[in-house]
């Protein structure tokens, strides 16, 4: 299992207690684009997903709900791959 694997694995084992930094983390490494906004959001969108969009707070801790729609659209790309 590769890290990027392990790091999405970790996320999925507690969506809960996911901070900005690590879903961007993982998100990136899948491809996703991460546009900085101005204040205390970004946008994260990918290219295979047209009309995908994430707005990301930035915080220590994130939502369930915004972690949950990473995580399908993480899988979406990964089964668009098979």
């Amino acid at each position: 299992m590769t890290s990027k694997e392990k790091r999405l694995e970790a996320i999925r084992q507690n969506p809960g207690g996911v901070s900005d930094r690590d879903l961007i983390g993982v998100l990136m490494s899948y491809d996703f684009k991460v546009r900085r906004a101005k204040g205390s959001h970004c946008v994260v969108t990918h290219p295979d997903l047209p009309g995908f969009f994430l707005t990301v707070p930035r915080t220590d801790r994130l939502q369930r709900a915004w972690v949950i729609k990473a995580l399908n659209a993480i899988d979406q790309i990964l089964e668009g791959d098979k």
